[in-house]
């Protein structure tokens, strides 16, 4: 694993463990890591890196509008092909807040 990989899986693990509380952090580092060691896990790895921090930004609760997102995506992605816009932090439901 190159260390561009290595620097994604560090901060998705300190992502994630921050907001999966039923997780141990030195558990979440070894599934993150699992999963970085190719091209697809670690573009994976950014992308919920990128969703909790913009949660974060926009002063979302991370675990609740991730919650959301992943929940609505699969249903939105069938019927709209703009879906990913509909899903963005000024959208989410007031109980991402």
């Amino acid at each position: 694993m190159n260390s561009i990989s290595n620097a994604i899986a560090d901060h998705c693990a300190n992502a994630v463990a921050d907001y999966v509380v039923y997780l141990a952090k030195a558990d979440a580092c070894k599934i993150l890591n699992r999963f970085a060691n190719t091209a697809n896990g670690a573009q994976s790895c950014a992308i919920l890196f990128s969703l909790i921090e913009t949660a974060k930004e926009s002063k979302l609760d991370p675990c609740r509008y991730l919650t959301w997102v992943l929940k609505e995506a699969p249903k939105r992605s069938r019927s709209d092909p703009d879906w990913a816009k509909t899903l963005t932090p000024q959208n989410a439901p007031p109980d991402c807040r």
